[in-house]
């Protein structure tokens, strides 16, 4: 195991289990400034919107929506390639 790591397993040898909840609290709250983020296609460089998206959510609650993918057409997926 790598020692460095800010691992539950390391804070719970260092009996730094306090720091690790903040600093895991405060990761977590930044990362949901994140939540619903709508991405572009990026076709030969150039970031691209398509006309539909798909959501992907959390799959330990589906109510969360992590992020907005476009739905890339058959013309968009071949100048792609």
């Amino acid at each position: 195991m790598i020692e460095n790591e800010n691992t539950w397993s390391n804070a719970v040898k260092t009996n730094s289990q306090d720091e690790f909840h903040k600093k895991f609290d405060s990761a977590l709250e930044s990362l949901k400034l994140e939540f619903g983020k709508k991405y572009p296609l990026l076709i030969n460089g150039k970031e691209v919107e398509a006309e539909k998206t798909f959501d992907v959510r959390s799959p330990s609650d589906t109510r969360i929506i992590l992020a907005k993918f476009p739905l890339a057409t058959k013309e968009q997926t071949n100048q792609a390639i």
